[in-house]
């Protein structure tokens, strides 16, 4: 403000106090000029900002931290609105979406089969109507995607106000590949023991069939003579 003739600022500035705690301040500096017009002094002003300045680093390092964990979930983290256009996804299956590939703006239903659409749609109206966790199993897109996934959504409140939708997606191809051949082999078991059983009611009714068949013949032989 001295050289120049201009005032300088707003600059923050840090100072070590005795402690070796940095206090912070935004500071102002006018030049002061004398009735010729030429500058001889300089006024200062600073607002002590350290508290603004201390909250502002912890919300900077607790959203980096939140950021890290949800980039390193292993299932897929997700917000959207409460028709379904999403807003954030932490991550992207490799081999389902192009790596680097933005779907934020994109609609779920775009990445689900149309025959799942009802029961999201139900499960999405709920979490929006009632303020409640709900759980939905769906398989990948037809064509695209071999997956099978569950998804768990609950609401995203603001003065207990509904503003998204916030849900976690697990694979779960493998257990349901389990539950499918679960369910098959009980078929072939429940078939098995039918087949089973047919065997023995009729190893049951052999003998007396047998011996009808005997009376029968023999009746007709003395009929033949």
């Amino acid at each position: 403000a001295l050289a120049t003739g201009q005032p300088q600022g707003p600059v923050t500035i840090g100072l070590p106090g005795p402690d070796g705690e940095v206090s912070w301040s935004v500071y102002n500096a006018k030049p002061l000029r004398d009735e010729t017009g030429k500058v001889r002094a300089a006024i200062v002003t600073f607002i002590d900002v350290t508290a603004k300045r201390r909250t502002s680093e912890a919300l900077r390092e607790s959203r980096a931290q939140l950021e890290a964990i949800v980039a390193s979930t292993p299932g897929i983290i997700f917000t959207a609105t409460p028709d379904g256009v999403l807003t954030y996804v932490n991550r992207t299956l490799d081999d389902v979406v192009d790596p680097g590939t933005d779907v934020t703006g994109q609609r779920i239903y775009d990445w689900t089969n149309e025959e799942d659409h009802p029961r999201i749609r139900a499960c999405f109206a709920r979490v929006c109507e009632e303020h409640v966790t709900a759980d939905y199993e769906s398989a990948g897109l037809a064509g695209v995607d071999d997956n099978h996934y569950m998804t768990r959504i609950g609401p995203i409140l603001r003065d207990g106000e509904l503003v998204g939708v916030i849900g976690v997606v697990a694979v779960i191809t493998e257990r349901k590949k389990t539950e499918l051949e679960r369910e098959r082999l009980a078929a072939e078991l429940h078939e098995a023991r039918r087949l089973e059983a047919l065997a023995r009611l009729a190893g049951g009714v052999a003998p007396d069939f047998n011996t009808m068949l005997t009376v029968i013949m023999g009746h007709a032989t003395r009929l033949d003579e």
